[in-house]
């Protein structure tokens, strides 16, 4: 059955064809498939026309900002033509490519509180970025949530972001001449809009008793910390203690676990620079980050250690220096022993600063032997800020940015020169010189020091300095790299995010 005279094709027909049906009777017109197929057939153009056109699916790309490095790259753009498959980016390109929706670095379905620009991605994915240049990692997993909590926070955690890309494009060579690390252009924006953010959150009352400003308050203390800006600091953590009172105290956030370790680990950081005592005390969850302190097991190796033999008939036998040193030392060859088992990814897999160095830290500035005037309070304090310096690195290692020793240097060549007779623990002496050395500052009066004790006791020229070093207390991954070509010329660029 066919019709004879066809209609003229409609506008939205897209195609004219005959379509030919065979029945043997009248009644084979009333079978279901032949009316199925006559509808078919009569309405197969009407749902073309409706029919939508489908989406093109695949990842969404998320670009990132980054014209603020294209004089670095203009620089490097004949050698990398020419050698496009064998040089490495510099420090100063970022090494994030534009990713797919769900991928690398950024979480795309996080709550941000601000729009996620290109810029505030790259500065996002530097935070998580776990290589040998990622500097922020350590507390990361308490800091950051900390700063989704609120537009401040988290302006407060782009502008410490943008001051790290901005320290490693000043390394490659590729930031202005004299460009201080807090000047970065994108840092202070951000910082920007942070003073403005708290100023206008600050008058309702119901922010100022929230975790909220709690984190905000604790993210200018961070940033103060970072840029050096002890005056600012030390209001921002009077802020910080007004708002806790406000709320009760620290015990009052206890229940909230990344507020609480953040508080301690951003005051231990600032107290750390200019050696302050810590006024909050370590979070009840850190501890258990470094089961470590506990009295030493009867085979670790402070056990036999010499040198901490001489110090228990020295000092007082109530030193706290006693258990410090002994943790440190302990301490020390487990990590070297987990770093030679797993190689680079021990470091760069921990989130925690490794746990210890904070815990260590914070003993060693709350203790403060010259006010206990004992005959060894001199010998002790030299110890002290030696032990600190020694953290130093470490922290470094374990992700830590930055971690500014200038101060504590110079308070130790300070306490040094007081002391002018070491006897038995002399060894204690040349360990704490080149602590002080690695800083950079009075090195000539330090190599002056080196030399007459190389000479009292036989040393044989820088390497016979180290070897004895190394005795009294060493991780090789982390101070052989530092003690290269070069290792008496650091300056204070070098100090810092990495």
């Amino acid at each position: 059955m066919s019709d004879p005279h066809p209609q003229p094709k409609s506008k939205n027909s897209t195609n004219a064809s005959l379509s030919f049906i065979n029945i043997s009777t009248p009644e084979d017109t009333q079978a279901p498939s032949t009316r199925r197929a006559i509808h078919q057939h009569a309405m197969r153009d009407i749902g073309l026309s409706r029919r939508k056109p489908r989406k093109k699916r695949g990842a969404t790309d998320i670009p990132l900002d980054l014209t603020h490095l294209h004089s670095v790259m203009h620089a490097q753009t004949t050698q990398t033509h020419c050698h496009a498959s064998s040089i490495s980016l510099s420090v100063s390109v970022s090494p994030y490519q534009p990713l797919g929706l769900g991928q690398g670095e950024i979480d795309p379905f996080l709550p941000y509180p601000v729009p996620l620009t290109p810029s505030v991605r790259e500065l996002v994915a530097h935070i998580f970025r776990d290589d040998a240049l990622g500097c922020l990692r350590a507390l990361r997993d308490d800091w950051f949530p900390v700063g989704l909590s609120s537009s401040v926070a988290f302006q407060l955690v782009l502008s410490n972001s943008a001051m790290s890309l901005a320290y490693l494009r000043v390394k490659s060579g590729g930031g202005e001449t004299g460009m201080e690390v807090g000047d970065s252009e994108r840092s202070l924006k951000h910082l920007g809009h942070a003073i403005r953010g708290l100023s206008s959150e600050l008058a309702d009352e119901k922010f100022r008793g929230s975790d909220e400003a709690v984190g905000a308050v604790a993210g200018f203390l961070c940033h103060d910390a970072a840029v050096g800006q002890l005056d600012s600091w030390l209001k921002h953590r009077e802020g910080l203690k007004s708002v806790l009172e406000f709320r009760g105290g620290i015990e009052a956030i206890s229940s909230n676990k990344s507020l609480r370790t953040t508080i301690s680990w951003v005051e231990l950081r600032g107290a750390y620079t200019w050696d302050l005592v810590p006024h909050f005390p370590l979070p009840p969850t850190w501890p258990s980050l470094s089961h470590y302190l506990s009295p030493p097991h009867p085979n670790a190796p402070s056990s036999t250690h010499p040198i901490l033999a001489i110090c228990k008939q020295i000092l007082n036998p109530s030193s706290p220096f006693l258990p410090i040193f002994s943790a440190l030392i302990d301490l020390s060859a487990s990590t070297s022993a987990a770093s030679a088992a797993q190689g680079p990814a021990f470091w760069a897999s921990a989130t925690d600063a490794g746990g210890w160095p904070g815990a260590l830290a914070h003993r060693l500035l709350s203790w403060r032997p010259l006010d206990a005037g004992a005959p060894s309070s001199q010998i002790e304090e030299c110890a002290r800020l030696a032990c600190l310096l020694y953290i130093a690195p470490v922290w470094r290692k374990f992700g830590t940015g930055p971690v500014l020793t200038g101060a504590l240097a110079e308070k130790l060549v300070a306490r040094l020169r007081g002391v002018k007779e070491w006897g038995a623990l002399w060894e204690l002496q040349v360990w704490g010189l080149v602590m002080a050395g690695r800083r950079g500052g009075n090195i000539g009066e330090i190599g002056v020091w080196l030399k007459e004790v190389g000479r009292e006791r036989g040393l044989r020229g820088c390497e016979g300095v180290l070897e004895v070093a190394r005795r009294v207390v060493w991780i090789g991954d982390v101070f052989d790299g530092l003690l290269g070509g070069g290792f008496w010329d650091v300056d204070d660029a070098d100090e810092g995010f990495i």
